[in-house]
């Protein structure tokens, strides 16, 4: 069965701050609309994801918007299926 394509463009949001501090994650295409898919990330989901963003932003040797948007592609094609 195929899968629907990746979509060019990706955001992230934090839906919810839990109460240790940890963020819940979703990932959705842009534009934003009310019918555009979205991918909801767990807490450990979204802690790796964090922290993966966060190393990345610390490296000055890497294209911040490129990079970013090879992460949440890549957490897209992983969650999505």
């Amino acid at each position: 069965m195929l899968r629907d394509p990746i979509p060019n463009q990706l955001d992230w949001f934090t839906a919810k701050i839990l109460s240790d501090g940890a963020q819940e994650i979703v990932i959705c295409a842009l534009p934003i609309s009310p019918d555009q898919p979205s991918v909801r990330l767990d807490r450990s989901q979204s802690l790796t994801f964090t922290a993966i963003l966060d190393h990345i932003a610390r490296d000055t040797t890497l294209p911040w918007s490129a990079t970013r948007q090879a992460v949440l592609r890549g957490f897209w094609s992983a969650l999505s299926a």
